[in-house]
């Protein structure tokens, strides 16, 4: 999968992934997670931490290095570290107020790639998210674009899932 989560992953960063020791870390998590280990007590940005997010409560060594990324500057860093800060530690309270900022273009009914990714996490993440409902719903009964049709139907599908995943009974309330 690629950082967005949608599709494979290209063929280059396939080869870094291999070179990196980070294929298949659920086989042989050693070499991924000395790796992602160091990438966190760097502060790298969002690209390094899907690694230890994939690894989720076996990066758990590196959780102290991922808290202090969700307030750090740069909002695709932020979004990554949120993410692989709930995948390790499976604390959505942090993760979830880190999220939440990220959603502000929609208030103005526009939308972007980070705010596409940052409502699929949101999903993910389920229940705890619930403060993320207002938001999500006025997506999915707004009578307004998003974007062009194909990111607003993109948007549109991203919002009905993550509504059913964090309030399936709210979720059959919306067209």
């Amino acid at each position: 999968m690629d950082e967005r989560g949608a599709g494979p992953a290209p063929p280059a960063r396939r080869r870094t992934d291999r070179r990196l020791g980070l294929v298949a870390p659920h086989r042989r998590p050693e070499p991924s997670l000395r790796v992602c280990g160091a990438a966190a007590r760097a502060g790298l940005g969002q690209p390094v931490l899907r690694y230890p997010a994939d690894l989720g409560p076996q990066a758990a060594p590196y959780a102290d290095a991922v808290r202090p990324l969700l307030t750090c500057p740069g909002e695709w860093s932020r979004v990554g570290a949120a993410e692989a800060w709930w995948r390790i530690t499976g604390d959505a309270a942090p993760a979830v107020a880190a999220l939440l900022a990220e959603l502000a273009p929609l208030a103005g009914h526009a939308t972007t790639p980070l705010v596409l990714r940052t409502v699929r996490i949101l999903g993910a993440i389920g229940g705890p998210a619930a403060a993320a409902l207002p938001a999500l719903h006025e997506v999915t009964t707004s009578p307004r674009r998003y974007g062009d049709i194909r990111v607003d139907e993109e948007l549109h599908r991203a919002a009905r899932q993550a509504l059913t995943a964090i309030a399936p009974a709210r979720a059959l309330d919306t067209p």
